[in-house]
């Protein structure tokens, strides 16, 4: 997962990275690819009922910093 995140592997090129990406969901199950596919279009809440409220509740120990 680290070739996807900003900072993990930049010297990927984003041809790449997308081909990886494909190649990846193409081994999960469909469920799962469908969930990853909404963690990176940041609409997981679309689907799921998911606030900072319910996560803060969850995960007590988060330590939020500058991130809302």
């Amino acid at each position: 997962m680290y070739h996807f995140v900003k900072g993990g592997n930049d010297s990927l090129s984003k041809t790449r990275r997308e081909t990886m990406f494909i190649q990846m969901l193409e081994g999960l199950h469909p469920a799962e690819a469908d969930l990853l596919s909404l963690v990176k279009d940041k609409d997981l809440c679309s689907k799921y009922k998911i606030s900072k409220q319910v996560v803060e509740q969850s995960f007590p120990d988060i330590r939020w910093g500058d991130r809302s």
